[in-house]
C-alpha cells in the first residue's frame, strides 16, 4: 500500500530540488524552464494520478497549484539568484492539467482502467 505512493513521492522529491537549488540549470534557449515547469508538473500529475485516480480536475489544480506558487515563493523569498515568476507557476499547471486531461493515456499505460 505504500509503494503506491511511492511515484508521487520521488516526482514531488525532484521538483523541489530542482525549484529550490540554488543555482539555476543552464539555459540553451528563451524560455526552456517553461519546459521544464511542464514535464517536471507532468510527472507529477502523472504520479497522482497513480496515487488517487478518481481525483478530479480541480483537485489536481489545487495540488499542481499550491506546489507550483510554494516553491515560486520560496524562490522569492530566500533564493536571490533565482527568479520566481507567475509563467512558472502557469507552465506548472499546465503539465499538472495535461496529466488530468489525459488520463484515459495514463490508465492505458499503468493497466488502470480509465474513469471518467
Amino acid at each position: 500500500m505504500v509503494l503506491r505512493f511511492l511515484p508521487l513521492a520521488v516526482a514531488a522529491a525532484v521538483l523541489l530540488l530542482a525549484g529550490l537549488n540554488p543555482l539555476p540549470f543552464p539555459l540553451f534557449w528563451d524560455h526552456q524552464d517553461k519546459l521544464h515547469h511542464v514535464l517536471g508538473f507532468l510527472a507529477l500529475g502523472w504520479a497522482l494520478r497513480r496515487t488517487n485516480p478518481r481525483l478530479g480536475l480541480a483537485g489536481y489544480l489545487l495540488f499542481g497549484l499550491s506546489v507550483a506558487v510554494g516553491i515560486e515563493l520560496v524562490q522569492w523569498a530566500w533564493l536571490p539568484q533565482r527568479t520566481a515568476s507567475l509563467a512558472d507557476v502557469a507552465a506548472g499547471m499546465v503539465g499538472v492539467g495535461f496529466a488530468w486531461w489525459w488520463r484515459p493515456g495514463w490508465a492505458a499505460l499503468g493497466g488502470q482502467r480509465a474513469t471518467p
